[in-house]
């Protein structure tokens, strides 16, 4: 059982965040695939990209990094989520200006 409703949110925030963070005739990929009993969700962009250091704080609430605006709950309710169905997310960058792929992981 899930919650199309928050499954949807989560959907939407790191969608949303892809396309804000990424330049014009940059590109987001979406891509979903099962592996082995979990359902993996990923979006990646070309856009700013996040530093090492700031990778695990992108999911405090409230964090919003430098220069990048909005109120900074998008990620903390994706996390959120994602453990509320028994999942867990996690961010990858290179670095600034390297793109930003988040990965989600759900039992399926």
């Amino acid at each position: 059982m899930v919650d199309v409703d928050r499954l949807t949110q989560l959907l939407v925030n790191l969608l949303g965040n892809a396309f804000k963070f990424t330049p014009p005739h940059g590109h987001v990929t979406l891509r979903v695939w099962r592996d082995g009993g979990h359902e993996r969700l990923q979006v990646a962009d070309t856009g700013i990209g996040n530093p090492a250091s700031q990778l695990e704080r992108v999911f405090e609430p409230f964090y919003t990094g430098a220069g990048s605006g909005g109120m900074g709950l998008g990620l903390a309710v994706v996390r959120q989520v994602a453990a509320a169905h028994g999942g867990w997310v996690r961010a990858e960058s290179a670095g600034l200006n390297a793109g930003a792929t988040f990965t989600v992981e759900l039992p399926a």
